[in-house]
């Protein structure tokens, strides 16, 4: 965990008791997408700018899309 997350190793150990499950599960989230992170962020952040294009645009992107994947 700590090679996937070096900053662990600045945690008091107070904060590292209240770790949970989850927080080994984003452990793993992080150590897998990690390497791909170049491609990722760029991705995530035009999926999440789709909603602002359509309404300043006023063209439909998210069905125009749709209807050509036959969804």
């Amino acid at each position: 965990m700590v090679t996937r997350n070096p900053g662990l190793l600045a945690l008091t150990p107070e904060e590292a008791a209240r770790a949970s499950d989850s927080t080994m599960q984003a452990s793993y989230l992080i150590g897998a997408t990690a390497p791909y992170g170049d491609i990722i962020l760029p991705t995530l952040l035009a999926l999440l700018l789709v909603p602002a294009a359509e309404q300043l645009s006023g063209i439909p992107i998210r069905a125009t899309l749709a209807s050509s994947l036959g969804l």
